[in-house]
């Protein structure tokens, strides 16, 4: 079974997200925790990375018949199916994409850490 990952810069972070860890508990749902710091373990950071690096990301979306989408495709969805497609659990606000408005793929990176990325594509499909 898949697990979900959270990970910190540090280990003070952790008071930030133990809500959300007791949230899980709570739930029954599979999770570890990782302190990945940039500077502390790099190696560690960048192979949690690699988990993301190169994949795509599946989004069904409705659109009308000129491939506009109704609406937009937010970093909140894509951190959300980034958490359940590789189990890697990212903050929407480290995702970097263009404004998503049309059927198509894009390139997308989350930023782990201040030293570490991965970049990616979101594929946006009709539903």
């Amino acid at each position: 079974m898949k697990k979900i990952a959270i990970l910190m810069g540090s280990d003070s972070d952790l008071p930030i997200v133990e809500k959300g860890i007791n949230v899980l508990k709570e739930y029954g749902v599979p999770f570890e925790v990782h302190v990945y710091s940039a500077h502390r373990t790099p190696v560690e950071a960048k192979a949690f990375a690699e988990n993301i690096n190169g994949k795509t990301v599946v989004i069904k979306a409705k659109g009308g018949a000129n491939g506009k989408l109704f609406g937009s495709v937010t970093a909140k969805e894509i951190a959300t199916l980034v958490s359940s497609q590789f189990s890697v659990k990212v903050d929407k606000r480290k995702i970097t994409v263009d404004d998503i408005k049309t059927f198509g793929t894009y390139n997308t990176q989350v930023r782990l850490h201040p030293q570490v990325t991965a970049d990616f594509k979101v594929q946006v499909v009709e539903e």
